[in-house]
C-alpha cells in the first residue's frame, strides 16, 4: 500500500512535523521514534510511506510539531483513525489539517460535555457509495434536526449547486463526515462546508471565510483520498455557557452528616445544584493530607499521595458491616456530636471516624478482603496504593511522615516494602486496613459521581501544583523532585511578605525523561472521578517560584527557570557592584534602631557580630531564616518572641541581590520587591532609579520568550494525556507568555473581579472575559463578597461607583441587592463558565446567609498553617426546600441564557 500523508501547518526555520502512529515505520506510537516528514512548501509538509499490509489495517496516527532551536515537541490535540483495506486502497492519500487544542470546538470534544450536551436524534443519512473520497470536520452544538453539507467546485461535491450538497453524517460526538465519488482528478478544486435542515429539506446556509481548497495532482484510479479540516467556519463565542457552585467537600452540611462533608453529600449539592440549572460543581483536592494527625493536615493542598483518596470522606454508615450489633447506635451518637458544631473539628472527625473504621476491619477483615470488587480494585491500583499503605504504617510506627527518620525505610526500597507488605507479614492486618479504606472510598466517591451526572451535573477537581514534602511520591522517586528547594509565590497585595508553600519543586528535566509519566498516571487517575479539573498555579509550569530550604519567607526566593544577572551587568545599568552592599544584609545602628527601637542594643548583642572589616553581620548561629526559626521554637511562643522573630527575618532579608549558589559571585537574582527594604532606601537616589530599571527587566522583560518555550515544553504534553476540561489558576504576576499559551492549548483562564490582569486596573469586569475562561468574584483564597466589602472602605467606594455605577456613599455592609447585581454581572459575562461559591450565593438572601460574613472564609493564604474548617451553617436538605431562593437563582440563570 503507497500511503502519503500530507499536512497544512506553516513553518519557520529550524522547525519540523513528525507522524506518530501505531505501525513500525511510524514509531508504533513511541514520540522518539517518529517518522519525520519533508518540506514540501511553507504551508505543507509531505511524508509517502511503502506499508505491507496483509487484509486490513486500522491506522491509529497523529502529528508531532519539533522546534529543534528551542528544543521542545509536542503532539497535536486529537489521534486520527482510518481503516483500510490492501484489496481496495492501493494508493491512499491523507489530507490532514493540525488539530490546534487551542480551537473552541475542541473544548466540546472533552468529556465534561460527554456529560452536559444531550445526544441528539438525528435523523439519519445515507452517505454516497461507491466512494473513493471522504470529508471529515468537527463541529459541535449543531441544532438536532440540522446537519452539515459539503458543495464545491467537482461534480461530485454539487457543483456549487445548494440545492442538492452532498449531506454529512455525525460519525463521532461531534465529528461530521461526507463520502463522494471524486478520484482521480488533477487540479485546483474548492470547496465549503455549510448547514441543511434535514427535516425542511433546505439547505441553510455556508460557512464564513473564504473558499477552502485542495490542489491534486491526479492520483492514481485505484487511490483513495481522506481530507481531515478542522474549524468550521462559525462563531462558537457565547453559544454554550454553563454555572457552577464552588464548594470544599468537607464543607458540605447534612442531616446525617458526622461534622465534616463526605463523598456522598455531593448527592444532596446535586440535588440542588440541578434544581436551580448549575452544570458544575467545584471542588477543593481530595486526596489525603494525613502527616501529623493534627488539625495542620486540614490544608488540602498538601497531600501525601497525589493518588490517595482522604479518609476524612468516607461515610462510615455505607460500610459493610457497619449495620451490625451496636454498632448503629454508637455512629449515631458520634454523629450527633460532631454534627453541632459550627465548624470542622478535624481532629476530633478522624479520630471517631477511623475508631469505627479499624473496629469493622479487624472483625471482618477475611471477607472484606476477599470480595471480588476490592480484588480487582487492588489489582488495578497496587501501582500506588501498596506504596502509600505501606507509607501509613511506617508513617504512624515513627509518628513521623518525615520518611528521612524512619531507619531502615528511609531510602525506598521495593524488595523491602514487598516483604513489610507481605500477606504473611505481622503487620499485613495494619497494612491492609489502607487497601479497604482506599477502596471504599473509591466505591462512595465513583457513586457520588454518577449521581451527579444522572442529574446532568459535572465534577471539577482541582490539582495543586506541588507535593508535600513529607509524601509517598517524595519518597518512592525523590529524583523527580528538587527536594532542597521550596516552592511558593512572590509577594503580592494579598501576601505582603510572599508565599513559602514548603513543597519541593518538581525536576522537569528528569519527568521529562520519560514524556511525563508520573503525570499522566496522575490525569488517569483523576479522570475515573472528575469531568474537569483546574491546575492550582499554572505559571509553575512556565516558571515557579522557589526559596531554598534555609530559608522561611516567601520574599527571599527567585523564579526557576530564569537567566540571572551576570555581574558584568552591573556596569552596564550604572551599578558599581559591591558584593558586601548589595547582596549581604544591610545592617547599621541606624537600620537596628528603625527596627528595633530600644531593643537594638540587645538584638546587637545576641545575634550580630563584626565582620574583619567592621561591618556588622549575623552569628553563623542565626545566618539565615531557618536558624532563626529554629532558635525560636525553643522559645515559648508569646506575641513578643513572634515579634522579634518576625523583624529578624526582616533584618536578614535586607538585601538587594540574592547570589546563584555555586556562581562564585558571578550570578544573581534581585530580591522580590527590594524597594520597600531599608537597604535600597539608603541607596542615592540615582543608584536606586538604577538598581529599580534593572529590577523591571528583569522580572517584565527578559524572560518572556524564556518561559514561554518551557511553558510548551511541558504543557502540550500535559494537555494531550487527558480527555478533561482543564482550568488554569492564572493569578499573580503572570508572565505575558502565559495567556498566550494557555490560549493556544485552549486552557480555560480564571478571571476573579477583584485581581484584574491588566496593568493599571483596579477591577476586572466581567462583561470583558474571554469566552474560554473562568469568571468568579471570590475563591477559596480570598473573602466572600461580604466579608470583601468591609475590608478596605476606599477601595469599596471605587467599586461601588466604577463597577455597580452607582452614586453617594458605599453602604457600609453588602446588601442582598448588592451581591444580587454582583452575581448577575458574572452570570451575564460571555465567559464559557460562570463558579461562584456557594456563600456568595447564599448571599443573595437576607433570611440564609451566614450572620457572620468573616466566618465564611475558607483560607487566608498569608496565615500559614491555616486551619481548613468551613462548614455550611445550612443543611444541603434544607437548601434544597427553600423554593422561594432556588426560584431566583434559577431566574437568573435563565435571565443570563445559563
Amino acid at each position: 500500500m503507497n500511503l502519503t500523508f500530507k499536512i497544512r501547518y506553516r513553518t519557520t526555520f529550524g522547525q519540523q512535523l513528525l507522524v506518530c502512529g501505531n505501525h513500525p515505520q511510524l514509531g508504533d506510537n513511541d514520540p522518539d521514534k517518529a517518522a519525520f516528514m519533508q518540506f514540501a512548501n511553507e504551508e505543507e509538509w509531505r511524508l509517502t510511506l511503502d506499508l505491507e499490509v496483509k487484509d486490513s489495517l486500522e491506522l491509529e496516527y497523529y502529528y508531532i510539531f519539533r522546534n529543534e532551536k528551542e528544543g521542545y515537541a509536542y503532539p497535536e490535540y486529537k489521534k486520527r483513525q482510518i481503516s483500510l483495506k490492501a484489496d481496495q486502497h492501493l494508493f491512499v492519500e491523507l489530507r490532514d489539517t493540525w488539530s490546534s487544542p487551542g480551537l473552541t470546538d475542541y473544548a466540546f470534544d472533552t468529556q465534561a460535555f460527554d456529560v452536559l450536551l444531550p445526544k441528539p436524534q438525528r435523523d439519519p443519512i445515507l452517505l454516497t457509495t461507491p466512494f473513493n473520497a471522504v470529508f471529515e470536520i468537527t463541529a459541535p452544538l449543531m441544532p438536532e434536526h440540522q446537519t452539515l453539507c459539503l458543495s464545491g467546485s467537482h461534480p461530485g461535491l454539487g457543483g456549487w449547486n445548494t440545492e442538492w450538497p452532498v449531506l454529512m453524517k455525525q460519525v463521532g460526538q461531534n465529528r461530521w463526515r461526507a463520502q463522494v465519488q471524486l478520484m482521480p482528478f488533477k487540479g485546483r478544486l474548492e470547496y465549503k462546508y455549510g448547514m441543511y435542515d434535514v427535516q425542511q429539506q433546505q439547505f441553510i446556509g455556508f460557512e464564513g471565510g473564504d473558499n477552502r481548497e485542495l490542489i491534486l495532482d491526479g492520483g492514481h484510479r485505484n487511490g483513495f483520498l481522506k481530507v481531515s479540516d478542522e474549524g468550521f467556519h462559525r462563531s462558537l463565542s457565547g453559544s454554550w455557557r454553563g454555572t457552577g457552585v464552588a464548594i470544599p467537600v468537607f464543607s458540605l452540611r447534612s442531616e446525617q452528616g458526622m461534622g465534616v462533608g463526605e463523598f456522598l453529600d455531593l448527592k444532596l449539592m446535586a440535588d440542588w445544584g440541578a434544581g436551580v440549572g448549575m452544570k458544575m460543581i467545584q471542588i477543593l483536592p481530595i486526596n489525603d493530607t494525613t502527616a501529623a494527625h493534627t488539625w495542620i493536615d486540614s490544608y488540602p493542598y498538601a497531600a501525601i499521595s497525589v493518588f490517595a483518596l482522604h479518609p476524612l470522606y468516607l461515610n462510615i454508615d455505607a460500610l459493610p458491616f457497619a449495620d451490625k450489633g451496636d454498632l448503629p447506635k454508637r455512629i449515631a451518637v458520634a454523629r450527633e456530636k460532631l454534627n453541632k458544631e459550627a465548624h470542622v473539628d478535624y481532629e476530633a472527625v478522624m479520630n471517631s471516624k477511623w475508631d469505627f473504621v479499624r473496629e469493622i476491619f479487624k472483625e471482618n477483615q477475611k471477607a472484606l478482603l476477599a470480595d471480588k470488587g476490592f480484588k480487582e480494585y487492588f489489582t488495578e491500583n497496587k501501582h500506588w496504593l501498596v506504596p502509600y499503605a505501606a507509607f501509613c504504617y511506617l508513617r504512624d510506627k515513627y509518628e513521623t511522615s518525615d520518611f528521612s527518620k524512619w531507619e531502615d525505610h528511609k531510602n525506598y526500597k521495593k524488595t523491602l516494602i514487598n516483604k513489610l507488605v507481605s500477606s504473611r507479614s505481622e503487620v499485613y492486618g495494619e497494612i491492609a486496613l489502607h487497601y479497604f479504606v482506599q477502596y471504599q472510598l473509591h466505591l462512595q466517591l465513583s457513586e457520588a459521581v454518577e449521581y451527579v451526572h444522572q442529574k446532568k451535573l459535572i465534577l471539577k477537581g482541582d490539582i495543586p501544583i506541588g507535593i508535600y514534602r513529607y509524601s509517598v511520591d517524595a519518597w518512592v522517586a525523590p529524583e523527580l523532585y528538587h527536594m532542597e528547594m521550596q516552592a511558593g509565590a512572590p509577594p503580592d497585595d494579598f501576601s505582603r511578605k510572599g508565599q513559602n508553600w514548603g513543597f519541593p519543586t518538581y525536576n522537569w528535566d528528569r519527568m521529562a525523561a520519560d514524556h511525563y509519566d508520573w503525570w499522566k498516571r496522575r490525569f488517569s487517575q483523576l479522570s475515573l472521578y472528575f469531568d474537569a479539573f483546574r491546575i492550582d498555579h499554572i505559571l509553575g509550569f512556565f516558571r515557579i517560584w522557589q526559596v531554598p530550604l534555609q530559608e522561611v519567607e516567601g520574599l527571599m526566593g527567585f523564579f526557576e527557570p530564569s537567566i540571572p544577572i551576570h555581574v558584568d551587568e552591573f556596569a552596564q545599568w550604572g551599578i558599581p557592584f559591591d558584593y558586601d552592599r548589595l547582596c549581604r544584609p544591610y545592617i547599621t545602628e541606624v537600620v537596628l534602631e528603625q527596627l528595633f527601637g530600644e531593643k537594638a542594643a540587645a538584638v546587637k548583642k545576641q545575634y550580630l557580630e563584626e565582620d574583619a572589616g567592621g561591618k556588622l553581620v549575623f552569628k553563623k548561629t542565626y545566618d539565615n531564616q531557618r536558624k532563626i526559626e529554629a532558635h525560636f521554637k525553643k522559645k515559648k511562643e508569646t506575641e513578643e518572641n513572634l515579634q522579634l522573630r518576625d523583624k529578624l527575618y526582616e533584618l536578614s532579608s535586607n538585601l538587594l541581590f540574592l547570589e546563584v549558589e555555586g556562581s562564585d559571585r558571578t550570578q544573581f537574582h534581585p530580591r522580590a520587591v527590594f524597594k520597600f527594604t531599608s537597604s535600597f532606601q539608603h541607596l542615592p537616589g540615582g543608584l536606586q532609579n538604577q538598581c529599580q530599571e534593572l529590577y523591571n527587566e528583569y522580572f517584565y522583560k527578559r524572560h518572556e520568550e524564556f518561559w514561554r518555550v518551557h511553558g510548551l515544553k511541558k504543557l502540550p504534553q500535559l494537555r494531550a494525556a487527558t480527555n478533561m476540561l482543564i482550568c488554569g489558576e492564572d493569578l499573580g504576576m503572570v508572565p505575558q507568555c502565559v495567556p498566550e499559551v494557555m490560549e493556544q492549548l485552549g486552557i480555560l483562564s480564571l478571571e476573579v473581579q477583584r485581581m484584574p490582569k491588566r496593568v493599571g486596573e483596579t477591577f476586572f469586569h466581567p462583561k470583558t472575559a474571554p469566552y474560554l475562561s473562568v469568571v468568579t468574584p471570590s475563591s477559596h483564597d480570598t473573602s466572600t463578597i461580604r466579608g470583601w466589602w468591609e475590608e478596605d472602605r476606599a477601595l469599596i467606594q471605587r467599586f461601588y461607583q466604577e463597577m455597580l455605577g452607582q452614586s453617594g456613599k458605599a453602604p457600609e455592609s453588602c446588601s442582598p441587592e448588592i451581591v444580587t447585581a454582583i452575581i448577575r454581572q458574572h452570570l451575564h459575562s460571555p465567559a464559557m463558565w460562570a463558579v461562584l461559591p456557594i456563600q456568595d450565593f447564599l448571599g443573595i438572601s437576607d433570611v440564609l446567609r451566614h450572620p457572620d460574613p468573616n466566618a465564611e472564609r475558607i483560607n487566608i493564604p498569608a496565615n500559614i498553617p491555616h486551619y481548613w474548617r468551613y462548614r455550611m451553617h445550612l443543611t444541603m436538605e434544607s437548601l434544597v426546600e427553600e423554593s422561594a431562593f432556588n426560584d431566583r437563582i434559577k431566574h437568573y440563570l435563565w435571565l443570563a441564557g445559563r
